[in-house]
């Protein structure tokens, strides 16, 4: 077992500030937070927890949206659910940097037509919770593209193309988006 559990949090703590002592190396330390979170229970639960509140989680945070974006393999829907993850805890504000913030949304807004087509296979949904949790926890990403993302998520909530799980996910996000009005 890589991560013994009465060690959890110290290993973690630990781990992420690798990403600052050892960023030349932070694509190969990435896996160990991709395996973190797969594994779920309290590792999962203490990678996000130290994430949002350590030094080298907004570190993490910058690699993962480079995961993200370069989309190979299954590798961006574990990127997303990390993200996702430490989003939804509170004191996350601040957690990426508003660049970032910009280029995830962008990212997602892009993906998302793309992803609705699949929807089968599960990543539509890491992409539009990511945007959910995205834009409650980040002024810049209510803003961001907001007529561009409002026009993309009305469409697919509407296209009958689209499964009924893209549209519950859209008219989440639409929701969401209402409660933040420009």
């Amino acid at each position: 077992e890589a991560f013994p559990l009465q060690e959890l949090p110290s290993m973690v703590e630990t781990y992420l500030g690798l990403f600052l002592d050892l960023s030349h190396r932070a694509d190969d330390l990435v896996e160990v937070a991709l395996c973190l979170h797969s594994w779920g229970d309290e590792r999962r639960a203490e990678l996000l927890r130290a994430t949002v509140q350590q030094k080298g989680g907004r570190r993490l945070c910058e690699v993962l949206l480079q995961v993200i974006n370069r989309g190979l393999d299954a590798r961006p829907s574990r990127a997303l659910k990390v993200l996702t993850g430490c989003l939804s805890l509170s004191g996350s504000d601040h957690l990426m940097y508003t660049n970032d913030v910009r280029v995830l949304v962008e990212i997602i807004q892009r993906e998302l037509p793309a992803q609705a087509e699949l929807a089968a296979h599960g990543d539509f949904a890491c992409y539009a919770n990511c945007y959910k949790a995205l834009v409650m926890r980040s002024a810049p990403a209510r803003v961001h593209c907001r007529d561009d993302m409002l026009e993309v998520l009305q469409s697919l909530e509407s296209d009958p193309r689209c499964d009924a799980e893209v549209h519950r996910h859209c008219k989440e996000a639409l929701a969401i988006m209402a409660k933040f009005p420009r």
